[in-house]
């Protein structure tokens, strides 16, 4: 006997007629949603042709939903999405046309609706999304609401995390809120991406997270006063940063340079010292107190000229260092340290000529400069004799006095091949020849000093010593 349920004639048939009405359903349902989709595709095709007309008769205008074609393609689309509610094409489509004439709010509106019915986004959807989101957050930052601007821009990055533009204004908006810790990731990522500003704006953030955001924003208050040459401006920022937190090192820094270029030599000094005292090794400090030191000694003009000049010296600009050398004695005609950097600019310039005046000036300043009377007596060698020669000659003493007399016969003997009329250079070579006892060669240099300078007693007397060590006829 069968287990299974008993069906009479009757109510089997009854089950057939309602399978075939299900079928008969379902067939239908699909027929009026192929109808349907037709009648969309026809609908936002006449849409899409409504939309090129526009472009067309309104170019060279800003687009707007005021044009009549503009309006009858948004009523297409509206019409499409009436037929097929919630129909990804007609979602699409609309967006993109209320994106063209600036209805942004309506636009990101029908984005968001097409993104949820898809997963699929191409790069010019991406981009519309964030001209859009972008526009919304924009008009939320100018009216004052960052977090309503915030929430915009979050929202289009996590569609497009590719867009550049909502990257910066992110860390931007985090930034003015007072959020470096959420500014910071976004700095970080634009840094890695190469974006303009964004390794100032990550220091500035970085800066807000170590001494506080009232602080740094004190300090970058008084970097951009001092980049407009607004120095006392500059200088209550940074004083204002160092109250704020003393630990700020570079406020204590800037507000150094800031007093310098508003000649407080006291008062940069102060600053400068603090530095130096919370880091010995601080280069940068030591250089500013010299230059406040002499700001105070030789006065502000002559003192900013002179370090100009050694600015310029170091870059190997030694025409401009000159310049700047002779304008910090104009200031200042008793700035020592100035007339010696002119001499010795001149001199590597190759005109000794130029830099004499100057050796003298030293001297006049300090009879007891040696360096000064040394570099002087070089100069006028130089005039003399020519600058090589002059030079190897300089090299030759420096080297004698240091005991090395095989080097300083080198130098003597370069300096006589560039000039055989170098009357010290002779005699200076007969004397290193002497003390090595080469005394035929030593003869032979006092008799060239000898021919050079007749009437000289001490060439002679060394000629014919030499002479008679060498096993040689004495010179009459």
């Amino acid at each position: 006997m069968s287990r299974g349920r008993t069906w009479t004639r009757p109510q089997y048939g009854r089950l057939l007629a309602v399978k075939r009405g299900w079928i008969t359903l379902a067939v239908c349902l699909l027929l009026a949603l192929a109808q349907a989709q037709a009648e969309v595709q026809q609908v936002l095709e006449r849409g899409r042709e409504l939309v090129e007309q526009a472009k067309v008769s309104y170019a060279g205008t800003v687009f707007s939903i005021d044009q009549p074609l503009w309006r009858e393609a948004v009523a297409a689309g509206e019409e499409a999405l009436k037929l097929a509610p919630e129909h990804p094409e007609a979602l699409r489509f609309l967006a993109q046309v209320y994106g063209q004439v600036g209805w942004y709010i309506r636009a990101w509106d029908h984005w968001l609706r097409y993104i949820a019915t898809t997963a699929e986004l191409s790069e010019l959807d991406r981009e519309q999304v964030s001209q859009a989101g972008g526009e919304l957050g924009f008009a939320r930052y100018q009216a004052g609401d960052l977090a309503g601007a915030l929430t915009f821009y979050q929202q289009v990055f996590e569609i497009n995390p590719t867009d550049n533009n909502v990257l910066t204004w992110l860390g931007r908006i985090h930034l003015e809120r007072g959020e470096p810790e959420q500014a910071l990731a976004y700095w970080e990522l634009a840094v890695e991406r190469g974006l303009p500003g964004a390794t100032y704006f990550r220091e500035r953030t970085q800066s807000q997270l170590d001494y506080g955001v009232a602080a740094s924003d004190s300090f970058f208050a008084g970097i951009e006063a001092y980049e407009e040459g607004r120095f006392e401006a500059a200088l209550e920022a940074f004083r204002a940063a160092t109250e704020l937190n003393p630990d700020y090192l570079e406020a204590w820094v800037w507000a150094g340079r800031s007093s310098l270029e508003l000649g407080r030599s006291a008062e940069a000094r102060r600053y400068w010292q603090h530095v130096l005292a919370r880091n010995p090794d601080d280069a940068r400090a030591r250089h500013f107190i010299a230059v406040a030191d002499a700001q105070e000694r030789w006065g502000v003009e002559a003192a900013n000229a002179f370090f100009a000049g050694i600015a310029a010296y170091e870059a190997g600009r030694l025409a401009e260092a000159v310049t700047h050398f002779r304008q910090a004695l104009s200031a200042n005609p008793r700035y020592q340290e100035a007339a010696v950097w002119t001499a010795r600019s001149y001199q590597e310039l190759g005109d000794p000529q130029r830099a004499i005046p100057f050796w003298e000036q030293v001297l006049a300043l300090n009879p007891q400069d040696a360096r000064a009377a040394h570099f002087l007596q070089l100069a006028r060698n130089q005039v003399r004799y020519g600058a090589e020669a002059a030079s190897a000659f300089a090299q030759g003493v420096e080297r004698y006095q240091l005991a090395q007399l095989q080097g300083a016969l080198a130098a003597f003997r370069q300096a006589v091949a560039e000039n055989p009329r170098y009357l010290e250079a002779w005699a200076w070579l007969g004397r290193v020849y002497f003390e090595l006892g080469d005394y035929a060669e030593a003869a032979a240099a006092y008799e060239q000093a000898l021919a050079l300078a007749p009437d000289n007693e001490a060439f002679h007397f060394f000629a014919n010593e030499a002479r008679r060590l060498a096993g040689l006829e004495p010179r009459q």
